[in-house]
This record gives structure tokens, sequence and C-alpha cells, in this order.
């Protein structure tokens, strides 16, 4: 490839992006902008690092595919006029990714052989990086030029770079003149391959956190099975924890014999046989939650990073067994391959992420313990984000299965826009006044007149509190009535006082906040102190002491 070329792939990557950022361009075409996109990405990439013609010809024809499959993405609209679906559109892109990986190890010879697969991921990657922060340098100097040309007057350079539709092609298209201007140089590729051995160091690390976290792992289990899925620990923080891992590990040992020590490969061959146990975990997090709130569009491409992730890392572990590099190039063609079938299914018709979302929130819109707030955020989805499907599922449910006020909501979602419902039903369902109540452990009931008060309080002082969405309440005895504190799980020190008599008055009430206690005396800020009840009591009027620390009531006038 000559520089004119990769110019000329830099101003396509640019113009097509710009179309796609064009607000005007995705309402009116977003099959069209969509798919072409995805199209022209695939076939810009291929140009650029593949090399020989049997590979272009390979990169042109996925690249047809791609734009055919695309246009299928786009034909979803919401009520409001957004274009939708970009979980489909980003199935795409990652079955291009590995279809362009795949073919890269297609040369001229008759027969595939993945050996290249692992070099060509980590050089084009590196590649991409270097490009990018090339890319953002050029658009801080035009940045730059037009402060320069505003201080004389002239802001028009100025305000053109701020709008997203320029800013967007000029970043990316530089960025793809520069890939392809590296790709060119005899030095390119000598540069990525000594990045790729730099980066590799980074592996060892990489096998120490993974065996922190395995330790880690049984001890929380035992406290609460439930912090395996939830918090930290969660779905996540697993796969990006495998992800980083295979990849470092491709980039490792993209060169042979690997710059590593053999110490140091010991240590990640045990990393290697540990890393199957973080996308299981992941899997057994997103069942749980389906299981609780249904499927969504992100739980489902959270499955299929799993299973790819958790295939990949089997593969892994078993070719470590082997010497360095044996049949890790085989087993990361395997993966690609799953992972390109996993993508391409769900980007059929019928199967993408959106329609199997729409199908398990419409069954989940006929179960008993659905709040009315989950009930409206359900019906908002079907009717105005899920296309015409959702409303077929939506309006198909026998109103013998809806509860009261899933009827209601239905019924009302047919007659008013999608902006009137969410203003009506959705947001206000999210305000102070309507806020659901959570007891902490350990915690005496609060009534129904109780809350209702609560959340009186709370939005009388919401411009003060500034507490999020749900209120945890803890509610202990208090002289001949209850105290109640109310705080929010990103604000456990402070919030709401309020102590009720016998018969659930409001007698008097407050805001409190922590007395920080003197350097040494251990109290753990991200925890919520009233889960330890035994350790919650009043001390002196207007004092509380939770979970160790000390809060003082702040008493209205």
């Amino acid at each position: 490839m000559t520089l004119p070329l990769a110019a000329l792939v830099g101003a396509g990557v640019g113009l097509l992006t710009g179309l796609a950022t064009d607000h005007q361009w995705m309402i009116t075409a977003p099959a069209v902008t969509g798919g072409g996109l995805v199209a022209s990405w695939t076939a810009g990439l291929g140009v650029v690092f593949l090399e020989s013609a049997r590979q272009r010809w390979g990169a042109a024809g996925l690249a047809l595919l791609l734009g055919i499959l695309g246009a299928g993405q786009g034909d979803l609209q919401s009520g409001i006029g957004d274009p939708l679906n970009p979980s489909g559109w980003f199935l795409l892109a990652v079955f291009g990714g590995s279809g362009l990986l795949l073919l890269s190890g297609w040369t001229d010879h008759r027969r595939w052989t993945p050996r290249p697969v692992p070099p060509f991921a980590v050089h084009s990657l590196l590649s991409g990086v270097i490009a990018g922060i090339l890319g953002t340098l050029f658009y801080a100097l035009l940045l730059l030029a037009g402060q320069l040309l505003e201080a004389v007057g002239w802001r028009g350079l100025q305000q053109l770079l701020g709008e997203a539709e320029v800013a967007a092609p000029l970043v990316l298209g530089a960025s793809a003149f520069f890939v392809a201007a590296i790709r060119v140089q005899p030095w390119g590729l000598a540069l990525t391959r000594t990045l790729a051995n730099v980066l590799g160091f980074l592996l060892p690390v990489a096998a120490v956190i993974l065996l922190l976290f395995a330790a880690v792992l049984p001890v929380a289990a035992l406290q609460d099975p439930r912090a395996l899925y939830r918090g930290l620990l969660s779905s996540p923080l697993y796969l990006t924890l495998s992800g980083v891992f295979v990849l470092l590990t491709l980039a490792a040992f993209s060169a042979r014999p690997p710059a590593l020590p053999v110490a140091v490969q010991a240590l990640t061959r045990v990393g290697a046989f540990l890393l199957p146990l973080f996308p299981a975990l992941a899997l057994y997090g997103l069942g749980v939650r389906i299981g609780q709130y249904g499927l969504t569009e992100e739980r489902l491409i959270g499955l299929v990073g799993a299973v790819w992730l958790l295939v990949t890392s089997l593969a892994l572990a078993f070719t470590r067994r082997s010497p360095a590099f044996a049949g890790l190039s085989r087993a990361t063609g395997l993966s690609l391959g799953i992972l390109g079938a996993l993508t391409l299914l769900l980007s059929v018709p019928a199967l993408r992420p959106m329609d199997w979302s729409a199908r398990s929130q419409a069954a989940r819109l006929t179960r008993p313990d659905l709040t009315r707030r989950q009930a409206a955020e359900i019906v908002d989805q079907l009717a105005y984000s899920s296309g015409p499907l959702g409303k077929r599922l939506l309006s198909a449910i026998p109103a013998a299965e809806l509860s009261p006020a899933g009827r209601n909501l239905r019924r009302r979602s047919q007659a008013l826009s999608a902006q009137s419902f969410r203003e009506q039903e959705v947001w206000r369902s999210q305000r102070p006044g309507t806020a659901e109540i959570v007891l902490s452990p350990g915690s005496l009931p609060v009534s129904d007149v109780q809350q209702a008060a609560l959340r009186r309080l709370v939005d009388e002082r919401r411009n003060v509190l500034h507490l999020s969405l749900p209120y945890f309440v803890h509610a202990f005895p208090s002289g001949s009535g209850t105290r109640v504190m109310v705080n929010s799980r990103n604000n456990w020190f402070n919030g709401l006082w309020v102590d009720f008599d016998a018969a659930a008055r409001v007698v008097r009430s407050g805001t409190f906040s922590p007395l920080h206690p003197e350097k040494g005396e251990g109290v753990d800020w991200n925890a919520n102190p009233f889960d330890r009840s035994a350790q919650t009591g009043t001390i002196t009027l207007p004092v509380v002491k939770a979970g160790g620390a000390v809060l003082i009531l702040d008493e209205d006038e």
C-alpha cells in the first residue's frame, strides 16, 4: 500500500463516520448508514492490514455480508426518533473483527494455517492504538490552531471543531491514515513487535492478580454467596480479568521464542489453569440476574462474551501444558470461529439482542411480584424501545395475566407519546415521593404511614440531602417511640433522622452527618453502618453511634 492510498482510506473512513454521527442521517436512513459504516470499516481494515489479494477479496466478501446484515439492524426506531439497536451493530463489528483475524491466516497457500493469527491480532491492535494517539494529537493541534485564530477575532474554525459531527470524522480519519502509514513503513511491523514484547511483561502481573482473586473468592462466598455476583466481584469484572489475561498472553507469545524468563512462564501457566474459573463465575452471575430481572441486550452480549472467554480460557489452559506457544494459534483460531458464529447467529432478524430482550421482558411483565415502577419501565421498553416486535408482544399479553397497574400502563402507552409516558410514569416513579424503601438487617418494621412520612420529609429536603434511590432505612427503639435513620447506598453516613411516637406520628426530625473518628479508629466508610444493628443505639442526644461511626444529629427548628 502507498501513502496516497492510505490517505484515501483515511478520508473514506472520516466521511462515513461523519454521516453516521449526523443525527439526521441516522434518523432518515439508519439501515443504510449503519450497515454501510460496518461494511466500509471492514473493507478498509482488510485493505490496510491484509497483505495478499486473496485475503483482500475475502475481506470484500465479508464486508458485503456485514452490509446486508447491518441493514437489517437499522429497521428499528424509537418513538422519539432516536436510532436503536446499537447492540446489533456492535455484534456485527465483533463478527467482522473475528472474520478479519481468521482471514489473516488464509495466505496464498491453499491450506488455511492459524499460525499468523496471534501476531496479526497483536500487531494490528498496537498499530491501531498508536494511530489513535497520533490522530488525537492531530485533532489537538487543530484545536490549538483554532484558538490562535480565535485570538485574532476569527472563531469559525474553533466553533466547527467543537461539533461532534466534525470532531469524530477528523480523529478517526486521521487515525486511519496513520494506521495505513505505519503499515507502509518498513519499521512499522518491527515497532509493533517490540511493543508486543514489552506489553508481555504485564502478563505475570495479571497472573498474580488472578491468583489473588482466586484466594479471595472462597472467603467472599462464605461470608455472603451473593457477593460473588454483585458489587466489586461481578460479571463485568470477571470478564475483564479474563479478556486482559488472554490478550496479554497473545502479546507475550506473539514472538518466538517468548522474551519472558522460564520462572515467569511457569507462573503464567498456573494463571492459565485458573482462568476458566472467572468466565464460569460471570456466567453464574448473569444467570442469577437473568432469573431475577429477565434478559436484556447487555446481559445477552455478556453471555456471548462469557461463553467465548470460557472456551478460549479452556483452550489456553490446555495449550499451556505444551511447550510455549505450541497450539496457541490453533486454539485462538477455534475461539475466533466460535465468536464469529455466535455473533452471526445473533445478527439474524428475530434472533437479535433487542428481540430476545423484548420477549424476555414481555414474559416478565406477567409476574405478580412486580412493583408499579418496574412494570412502567417494562412497558416503556416494549412500547417505545423495541420496535414493532415489542408493540406486538405488549398487545398480545392477555389482560387476565396482567396486574391492574400493568393493564393501566399498557392502556396509557397506547394513547401517549414516549416522552409523555416517561414523564408521567417512568420518571415520576423515580422521584423521592414514591421512592422504594429498603430496611437494613436488624431494623424494626416501618409501617406504611411511617414510610409515607419519610418520603415526604426526604422530598422536602432533597436539595440538601442528595440521597440516591432506593432509600435505606434503619429503625430502632428510642424513648417511648421509634427513631428512623434514612440514607442511601452511596451516602451511608449522611441522611435524615425522624422520631415517631407510639402512634406513628412525627415528633421531631432533622439531618445527620458523621463525626469523623480520630486517626487509627477504623471505620469502613463504604459499608452500611446500620447492618451492624447490635452496635446501633443512642448515646446522648443529639448523637447516634452506628457501625463504629458517630453521627451528629441536627434537629429542625
